[in-house]
């Protein structure tokens, strides 16, 4: 564990110039992020019963307030390359959003201040603060993404093209092959079902099916655990990912991999927002897009029924660095919540960076009114 003290967002005044590494302005970013959500989390006097998607609202803004303060500072060019939050019609990182200087190198950014915003308005475990780095990342709508993962010595073997219902089965079987596996020793994460009835009819297939362990990640998925538990990182392992993800925490699992484990990769094709609004119990509204999302996906170079690799997202050697901090604890990543220590807060998580990663404890002494 790296003890890192007195990170400040700057509130006021000129932003400080972090000169020494773009990822200290990174791990510094999100370390604010997950502190000011973390504490945004706690209702006010006489707020107990306040509906939830107001506390959400509070979450997600005071974090994005609190890392945009930090980002101000980035001595070089920073562009948002994929984030969290608008497609939702929530405050966070805007695609083509810029931050920095704006002289030397242009850096790509993936930002997610508050992954699990429901989890920290109900108080629960497992939210994250996310953000990556890259230099020559692609970027991406927030819209969603269905996608597989897989050994990248298969992945063009993998047709994704048919109703996820109809080829989930085979290509979990295929996917368990590469490990020496059948069906019965397979252990598969898909989506939860906190967006709706989508995901059910592929749930039951794959656990009718016969595949060993079928968990679904109750009340939402955070992407993140099940990625480093792919790459060996963390316990216990799993086989593969199977569902539709939020294309911006898609680009962050991406990188992720890029980064420690390129040996593996998604195989995805661009999914809708708009067919939220079904109570169809298969994915197939998923991929009906209005025309807004067309556009927006060809703002990016994406094609609405293509299949795509992760590559496409993150070609080898951009990846630079990915932070993830703690906003309510998660015990898979051994990251407890933020804990007081008198006027200031520590905040717990992980700086990824090529072929290693460092646990880190962040202390800041600022007040938590001044965030």
């Amino acid at each position: 564990m790296t003890e890192v003290r007195t990170v400040s967002s700057a509130q006021s005044g000129e932003p400080a110039r972090h000169r020494s590494d773009p990822k200290a302005v990174l791990v510094a970013a999100m370390a604010a992020a997950a502190r000011a959500g973390w504490s945004a989390a706690e209702p006010d006097d006489g707020q107990g019963d306040e509906e939830i998607h107001v506390r959400k609202r509070r979450i997600d803004g005071q974090a994005t307030a609190a890392a945009e303060s930090i980002l101000k500072g980035f001595t070089e060019r920073l562009v948002i390359v994929a984030g969290e939050g608008p497609g939702e019609q929530m405050p966070g990182a805007l695609l083509g959003q810029e931050f920095g200087a704006g002289g030397g190198r242009t850096w790509s950014g993936v930002f997610d201040y508050v992954d699990g915003t429901t989890l920290t308005a109900l108080g629960l475990p497992g939210a994250l603060s996310l953000g990556g780095l890259g230099v020559g990342l692609r970027a991406v709508p927030d819209l969603q993404a269905y996608a597989v993962l897989a050994p990248i010595s298969i992945a063009s073997r993998l047709d994704i093209s048919t109703p996820p219902e109809e080829h989930a089965l085979e290509l979990v079987d295929l996917i368990g092959a590469q490990y020496g596996r059948g069906l019965g020793d397979v252990r598969v994460v898909t989506h939860s079902r906190d967006t709706g009835p989508f995901h059910q009819t592929l749930i039951d297939r794959l656990r009718e099916g016969g595949v060993g362990d079928v968990i679904v990640p109750d009340p939402v998925i955070i992407e993140p655990p099940y990625v480093l538990a792919r790459a060996g990182v963390v316990k216990p392992a799993i086989d593969t990912m199977i569902g539709v993800f939020g294309f911006p925490e898609l680009m962050f699992a991406c990188l992720l991999l890029e980064l420690i484990a390129p040996q593996f990769t998604f195989v995805f094709r661009p999914a809708s927002l708009s067919g939220l609004r079904s109570d169809a119990a298969t994915l197939a509204p998923l991929f009906d897009f209005d025309d807004e999302e067309i556009e927006q996906l060809a703002g990016v170079g994406l094609e609405p029924h293509k299949q795509f690799v992760g590559s496409h997202l993150v070609p080898a050697g951009t990846g630079r660095a990915a932070a993830m901090f703690s906003v309510t604890g998660c015990a898979p990543l051994r990251l407890r919540p933020p804990s007081r220590h008198g006027r200031g807060v520590s905040v717990e998580g992980l700086l990824v960076e090529r072929g290693g990663m460092t646990r880190l404890r962040v202390t800041s002494d600022q007040p938590l009114d001044a965030v």
